[in-house]
């Protein structure tokens, strides 16, 4: 990157050249079907904070990331930053993203990258806050009980608020904002009881039409079975008791897991600002193997 002179452009000044972010303080969505890998990438990560709304356990053997909040091994209850059982709600969270603002205002330590696992129940979170402070935020003029008392099409907009500015003051902060989200296949009716299979994701297309521009990454995790082949040494029977070392090979089918920002199933969902290959995550540390790629295919 240089330092445009005042005299190409008279005093407006500018940069040239490549600028790029590094893929832990991009904005990323990473999204897939259940069960393929998502959190197992982001939980390598040790320069990341999670937001666990999901409020489930760590799926890796040597989870590196801090959550928030945490689960207590006896009870499967989620426990706050003093170990005590909580009920989680957005303003717990918004009192966690403004200690990230202080942090980053004040230059302190903190994380380059926060994620959202996952921004479906992230999401539903919203609504509760939303319901509670409708008067406040101006969609009501009374106080109700639940979300369906709203004005429907201002209640959801709020909820998309809440989401985008959230996303957009981290990232304005310097923070990489990560955030995992759910596909689900269905059937879409094309007439006569004709059908094509499809995906979606699970938030909504609301929301995905407010954070979109936001994203620099859309990526599709996928976990697809391969045969791999390795040379053992074995005892070979070479006679009436008698055995020999030989090696032998032998095959076995493993779940290997790839990430791509190109499928051109996935168009309209998939999105990228370098166009890196489709990458094998590797079962341990997964996270600085795919930064590493990232970077590579960033020149």
């Amino acid at each position: 990157m240089n330092t445009i002179s005042a005299g190409r452009f008279q005093g407006l000044g500018g940069f040239t050249g490549h600028m790029k972010i590094p893929l832990s303080r991009s904005t990323v969505l990473i999204f897939s079907l259940p069960g393929k890998g998502k959190s197992n990438l982001v939980q390598s990560n040790p320069d990341a904070f999670i937001f666990n709304t999901d409020q489930t356990s760590t799926v890796t053997t040597k989870p590196a990331a801090v959550m928030w909040p945490g689960i207590d091994p006896r009870t499967g209850q989620a426990v706050n930053d003093d170990l005590r059982p909580f009920i989680l709600t957005f303003d717990h969270i918004l009192a966690k993203k403004a200690k990230l603002l202080e942090l980053a205002r004040d230059d302190k330590p903190r994380p380059s990258t926060v994620v959202i696992d996952s921004i479906t129940t992230f999401s539903a979170l919203i609504k509760p806050y939303i319901t509670t402070n409708a008067t406040t935020l101006g969609i009501s003029n009374r106080s109700v009980a639940g979300f369906r008392e709203l004005h429907g099409p201002a209640a959801w907009d709020a909820v998309y608020e809440q989401s985008v500015s959230f996303i957009s003051d981290l990232r304005n902060a310097g923070y990489g904002v990560t955030i995992l989200a759910h596909i689900v296949k269905e059937k879409i009716p094309l007439g006569d009881d004709k059908f094509a299979m499809g995906v979606d994701f699970t938030f909504g297309s609301g929301l995905w039409k407010r954070i979109s521009p936001l994203v620099d990454y859309s990526c599709l995790i996928d976990k697809v079975p391969e045969t791999i082949t390795e040379n053992k040494e074995a005892d070979i029977i070479i006679g009436p008791g008698k055995t020999a070392k030989r090696t032998v090979t032998e095959s076995r089918t493993v779940d290997a897991v790839y990430i791509d920002v190109l499928s051109p199933e996935y168009a309209g969902l998939v999105k990228n600002r370098v166009s890196f290959p489709r990458f094998k995550i590797p079962p341990v540390d997964g996270w600085a193997a795919l930064e590493a790629h990232h970077a590579q295919h960033s020149v």
